[in-house]
């Protein structure tokens, strides 16, 4: 099964820094730490921003990606940041109709940090989208 991994930034790809936490990691990072994946999952990074700074045009941006993908793929993960990611998945929701489950993730603690949900919840993400459906 064929998976796209839309990569937005968020806690789930942050690092911390001199300023605290920021989106650092690319999608392929996080990939690598989630290595019980049961598909073939191409990463494509759309953004890099906290779950906060997700705007309308970088929303827009992931519909379109993810209306992209659809095309070839069996499912696709959007990975973001919790603060927005309700709203996020609604409006991919509402905004696309499309024949593969689009599923958006996201972690509350980095995966540099001890007891780190990101693996978890992306392979979660990833067996959700490429569930067999009836």
């Amino acid at each position: 099964m064929d998976v796209r991994l839309l990569s937005c930034g968020g806690t789930i790809a942050s690092e911390p820094g001199a300023d605290g936490a920021a989106p650092a990691k690319a999608g392929a990072e996080l990939v690598a730490a989630a290595p019980d994946l049961d598909a073939d999952v191409t990463v494509e990074d759309v953004a890099s921003l906290p779950g906060f700074d997700m705007d309308a045009a970088t929303v827009a941006r992931v519909g379109g990606r993810a209306r992209e993908a659809a095309r070839d793929a069996d499912g696709v993960v959007v990975t973001m940041g919790t603060d927005t990611l309700c709203e996020v998945a609604y409006y991919l929701d509402l905004a696309l109709d499309l024949d593969v489950p689009v599923v958006a993730t996201g972690a509350q603690r980095r995966l540099d940090e001890p007891s780190s949900d990101a693996p978890a919840n992306l392979l979660a993400a990833v067996s959700a989208a490429i569930h067999e459906r009836v």
